[in-house]
């Protein structure tokens, strides 16, 4: 992982996040791109990163060459979405109800939140909140690869 990072930083380059198989075989192929926003390195060579998601990809095939794999990718395209204004009404509302969940959830743990950023558009928003969901990672996955 240390290899990962320093080649990263180096190229100025972004990597991918993909969920094993339970059977160890493989990953899946969609998975979502990382950007190394902040990167502390302690004196065990340990390091702590901090780490912002991006777009969603689809693994096209690999290069196995170094340690981590690097994967020729393929911009994971949404259907476009009818531009109806319920659904912005919507988004507006499902805005209120996941802040209000997560001021509580913060709450119940003695911990008081000022601001909550969440995504205004509908598809980014769909995805952030699926990160909330208390699901199994195979059912994000599948939630990660819906296009529409």
């Amino acid at each position: 992982m240390q290899e990962l990072v320093r080649f990263c930083l180096a190229q100025e380059s972004d990597f991918g996040v993909v969920l094993e198989r339970m059977d160890g075989s493989d990953n899946y192929l969609v998975g979502t791109q990382a950007k190394i926003s902040n990167v502390q390195t302690f004196d065990e060579g340990e390091m702590e990163i901090l780490i912002q998601g991006g777009e969603r990809f689809r693994i096209r095939g690999y290069d196995d060459s170094r340690s981590f794999l690097i994967g020729r990718v393929q911009k994971l395209e949404d259907e476009e979405m009818e531009d109806n204004p319920r659904i912005y009404a919507l988004t507006l509302k499902l805005q209120e109800y996941v802040s209000e969940y997560v001021k509580r959830f913060f709450e119940k743990h003695d911990i008081s939140v000022q601001t909550i950023n969440l995504p205004s558009e509908p598809i980014p928003l769909s995805f952030a909140i699926a990160n909330f969901l208390n699901i199994e990672n195979l059912e994000k996955q599948m939630l990660l690869e819906q296009t529409d």
